[in-house]
């Protein structure tokens, strides 16, 4: 997890599921993909939607009222965002909102959590509880979620060994 990533709206294709199984149970990769892939799903459903908090001023507000550029607050960051393999789900939640994230470098490199999301104007701060200290800001930019480049060590909790 260490190259920015913008996830664009996503239309569902095929499954991310692969074999995975292995003699004795399943591989962690097939638990991170079912994790995955059920936040995802959850993508599906409609739920009220909490309000954004913060409130646009100065040359921000002058614009949104000039209609240069839409209202944090009218604008939704639920939904399943994509970029190739990578995936990004956001649900509402009675506090916030649920995340899901999958990364996928292709072969057996992958990263994947779950956690909540709080909204602050165009910010999403993240907290993977799948991944505990794994916590970092996300903006949202209206048709897109912006992942930093760079996360927190802790964050490596949610990824394959050398991914």
């Amino acid at each position: 997890m260490t190259s920015d990533a913008a996830l664009g709206p996503l239309q569902p294709k095929a499954p991310i599921l692969g074999p995975g199984l292995r003699r004795g149970g399943v591989s962690a990769r097939t638990v991170g993909a079912l994790t995955a892939l059920l936040t995802l799903m959850a993508c599906h459903g409609s739920q009220p939607v909490p309000q954004a908090t913060a409130t646009p001023t100065g040359l921000e507000a002058a614009a949104i009222e000039a209609g240069i550029i839409d209202d944090p607050a009218n604008t939704d960051p639920t939904g399943l965002y994509q970029r190739d393999r990578d995936r990004i789900c956001v649900v509402p939640s009675a506090r916030a909102f649920h995340i899901g994230l999958y990364v996928d470098y292709g072969d057996t490199y992958y990263c994947s959590g779950q956690g909540e999301a709080t909204r602050a104007g165009e910010t999403l701060h993240v907290d993977l509880a799948s991944a505990p200290g794994c916590s970092f800001d996300a903006e949202f930019e209206g048709d897109r979620i912006v992942v930093p480049g760079r996360l927190p060590d802790a964050c490596q909790k949610a990824c394959s060994p050398r991914a």
